[in-house]
């Protein structure tokens, strides 16, 4: 969980200044393994009567996968505020509007969570406060 909640935090302070990024510092594979194999978080938390699950996957050079999607507790419907893979983001209808203009700067070792909390966008930034907590 301290590896999760730090390159949450940590993800976009160093970007481009000559240190090791976060997603460097704290890739740590399976030891055991012969490959080098991506490392991979998820939570899951209950806020109201809606169910979020944030996670994303990486390695040490980029963020591979991440997530966030929303289910409605009552309905069983869910809908998805965003999901990326190494070349694409791709926002839900929620987010879209606000989101989408910014979806090209954000750096391949950054989450998509952290770049848009240091922007100050009440849209996702709620959950990045919950998640800094853990």
């Amino acid at each position: 969980m301290n590896y999760f909640q730090r390159i949450i935090v940590e993800s976009l302070n160093n970007v481009e200044d000559g240190t090791n990024t976060a997603i460097e510092e704290y890739y740590n594979p399976f030891k055991f393994e012969k490959g080098r194999e991506n490392s991979e978080f998820q939570i899951v938390e209950i806020l109201g009567e809606f169910e979020y699950r944030y996670g994303f996957e990486y390695n040490a050079e980029c963020i591979v996968a991440e997530w966030l999607y929303r289910k409605n507790l009552e309905t069983n419907r869910t809908a998805t505020i965003f999901e990326r893979t190494t070349d694409i983001v791709d926002f839900g209808a929620t987010v879209r509007k606000e989101c989408d203009i910014y979806k090209e700067q954000i750096p391949v070792e950054t989450l998509v969570l952290s770049f848009f909390n240091k922007l100050k966008l009440k849209t996702l930034c709620c959950l990045y406060m919950r998640v800094r907590r853990y």
